[in-house]
Order: C-alpha cells, then sequence, then structure tokens
C-alpha cells in the first residue's frame, strides 16, 4: 500500500495546530516548523508534542540560514511514527526563534508508513537568493515512499509546484514559509525546490519517509514446505 495523506491543517504565527479530526493510532504524524530571529543567534526546536506529550515524535532534518538582511530563517521537520490515535492538537518548542506574524506550522496525518525507523532519506541547505533549494538526497529505498518538504524564506515564497502539493505560511501577501508533500513511484533522489520574491537567506530541508518494511518470510514454514516436497 502506497503512503497516503489523511489530513493536513497549518498556523500562521503559532507553533501549534489543532488538526481537523482525531489521529488514528498507528498512522505517522509530520510538523513542518518555521521561525526567525531578528538576531544572530542559533534556532532549534527541543521536542514536538502531540495531545501534550512527546509521543514518539523525533527531529528528521533542520536547516537554518546566515544571518543577514536583519533576520535568521529557520525550519525543521519532525515526524511521530506509530503514533496515538485520538488525539488532535501538534505543539513545537522552539529556542531562540519565533513565530511571529510571518511564522508557523504545518501538520500532516499520513497512513500507510513505517510505524518506526520511518526516515529513509533527508537534505538540508541554506543560502542567499531568489532561487532556494534543499538539495537532492540519495537514492530511495523504495518506490512509494511519502517526501516532505518545508523552506524558510525572507520574503514570499513560491513553492515547487506538480506534482508537489504545497502548503505555505504567513499573512496575506508575504508567505514565507512553504511545506510540500508528494508520494513517489519509483526510487531516485528527490529535492525540494522553488523561489522567493527578492534575493535573501533562505533556509531548506527534505525528508523521505518510507513504508512499512515486508514481512519477513516464515522460516519454519518453509522449511517445512521443503522438507513436504522432498518427500
Amino acid at each position: 500500500m502506497a503512503p497516503s495523506l489523511v489530513q493536513v491543517r497549518q498556523a500562521t504565527g503559532s507553533f501549534s495546530q489543532a488538526l481537523t479530526a482525531p489521529t488514528t493510532a498507528g498512522n505517522c504524524v509530520v510538523a513542518c516548523i518555521f521561525a526567525y530571529a531578528t538576531t544572530n543567534v542559533t534556532i532549534s526546536v527541543p521536542g514536538v508534542t502531540l495531545g501534550g506529550v512527546n509521543d514518539n515524535f523525533g527531529g528528521l532534518a533542520s536547516s537554518q540560514s546566515a544571518f543577514a538582511g536583519g533576520a535568521t530563517m529557520f525550519t525543521s521537520i519532525w515526524a511521530d511514527p506509530g503514533c496515538s490515535g485520538g488525539v488532535i492538537t501538534v505543539a513545537a518548542t522552539v529556542t531562540n526563534g519565533t513565530a511571529g506574524t510571518i511564522g508557523g506550522i504545518v501538520v500532516m496525518e499520513w497512513a500507510g508508513l513505517a510505524t518506526a525507523n520511518v526516515l529513509d532519506q533527508s537534505s538540508t541547505n541554506n543560502g542567499t537568493g531568489t532561487s532556494w533549494s534543499s538539495g537532492s538526497t540519495p537514492a530511495t529505498a523504495y518506490p512509494a515512499e511519502a517526501v516532505i518538504g518545508a523552506a524558510m524564506v525572507n520574503g514570499n515564497v513560491t513553492g515547487p509546484g506538480s506534482p508537489w502539493t504545497d502548503y505555505l505560511v504567513g499573512p496575506s501577501g508575504n508567505k514565507p514559509g512553504a511545506a510540500g508533500q508528494m508520494v513517489t513511484s519509483a526510487t531516485g533522489a528527490q529535492s525540494f525546490a522553488g523561489t522567493q520574491s527578492a534575493s535573501a537567506v533562505w533556509a531548506a530541508a527534505v525528508v523521505t519517509l518510507a513504508p512499512p518494511p515486508p514481512p519477513r518470510p516464515n522460516l519454519f514454514l518453509s522449511q517445512a514446505v521443503k522438507r513436504a516436497a522432498s518427500w
């Protein structure tokens, strides 16, 4: 079964967001976090919670820009594989960074992903300019994987477009944060890239999330079949 997106919601000006419907136990919740600072500091995400507890959340990839033009931009992708069921609210704790009026969070719930060790590949990048890119991951291990991208720019962002579905974070007319998702149909390298309205600093990341591993063969049954065939 290929991974499938169950639901997605986004918030601007907050690192907390409630999903539309309660989570289904065993699914994977993904959080893309967008923050900035107006001083030269190191931004980090110490943790993300589902319904106020860590559950299985872990950080997959984070990227921070240089400090230029009076701003430092930051994005981070976290995942909660094999999540608890019946929960709605996802919240991130951010150190040295703010959501302010332009940062925020995008929360997704996925079905058909591994319930542990969900990260397959990742890539992060940062720079200055009107174009931005996470850089390319190594080739994915499975044909059908969920690919999640996130970018925080110091301007108005444009995401990569089809086959990506983009979700923008920010006030009307100025959306610096972009999350994106797609499902692959073949193995290969993946990247998340786009443009911004003016030359400025940016930070971007991309991860690929694996489906459940194939079932292990029943060695006892296989040996029994072989013995029966030899009789």
